[in-house]
């Protein structure tokens, strides 16, 4: 069973792209675990101003976390959700301006 991600990488957090973010992570380290391969990341590329999945763990401790290969996504993968992500609140945002402001009918 080899490695999907390897040392340096750069990948996507999965979590974040969900809910529109590109969270960018580099890749530090991968060792095969009893359920698969595990990944540790560093953190660097992440600001803290995005507020995303990394923030919230980056204060959690300064002990080092691994993630397993199904919580990753290369970027065209990351960009998929993030615009369908986009796309939805679209819908949503005009879904409401329909329904609260029948009388501005203009298309954005």
């Amino acid at each position: 069973m080899s490695n999907k991600y390897n040392p340096g990488d750069v990948v996507y957090l999965r979590e974040s792209a969900a809910i529109g973010t590109l969270e960018a992570v580099k890749i530090s380290g991968a060792h095969l675990g009893s359920n698969g391969w595990m990944y540790s990341i560093d953190s660097s590329l992440s600001p803290p101003s995005m507020g995303g999945a990394m923030e919230r763990r980056s204060q959690i401790s300064t002990q080092t976390l691994y993630y397993t290969e199904d919580e990753f996504l290369l970027l065209c993968d990351a960009l998929v959700l993030v615009e369908a992500n986009a796309k939805a609140a679209y819908e949503r945002a005009k879904a409401q301006r329909q329904k609260f402001c029948p009388d501005n009918p203009t298309e954005g």
